[in-house]
């Protein structure tokens, strides 16, 4: 349904699956803007590594939440 439209902001909230929802994204097809995912300390590195290689910086930190913006 989304595949020829635009996301500005994708909040993933997988309970423990955060890193496993992330590496299904198709990146070639979908590029969202922004990415609301919650990290949990075992994911951590993996998520953050996966999102810069993505072309993702982190740029807003919450107590689970953690938005990245991709660069352009």
């Amino acid at each position: 349904n989304y595949k020829n439209r635009k996301i500005d902001f994708l909040n993933i909230d997988a309970q423990g699956f955060d890193y496993k929802a992330l590496k299904s994204l198709d990146f070639k097809i979908y590029k969202p803007t922004y990415i609301c995912v919650e990290i949990q300390f075992i994911n951590k590195k993996k998520i953050i590594n996966f999102l810069n290689k993505k072309k993702y910086r982190k740029v807003w930190t919450g107590i689970n939440s953690n938005i990245f913006k991709r660069k352009i």
